[in-house]
């Protein structure tokens, strides 16, 4: 696995070890519990399944959602720096 910083992530996208999304929930499953998310949270999070990199997840919601670049950057990079999703 390699180091993530915003706008340097060039794997691929996945949720780590131990969590799941848990659509019907709107909700993140993991050791912790469920986490709610919204509606850009869950989309982002349902795309990190290992196909693509954060550039190709960003351009998917911001056709969906609209948002920043840097926006949406900071926004996984947070997601990664909790553990929830790991680039390999």
């Amino acid at each position: 696995m390699q180091d993530f910083e915003p706008g340097a992530a060039r794997g691929l996208l996945r949720l780590a070890q131990g969590y799941k999304v848990i659509a019907a929930k709107r909700s993140l499953s993991g050791p912790g519990g469920m986490i709610p998310v919204n509606e850009l949270g869950l989309a982002i999070l349902n795309l990190c399944n290992g196909t693509l990199d954060a550039q190709g997840i960003e351009s998917r919601v911001r056709g969906q959602f609209g948002g920043s670049t840097q926006d949406l950057e900071e926004f996984i990079g947070a997601l990664k720096t909790r553990g929830w999703i790991s680039c390999d």
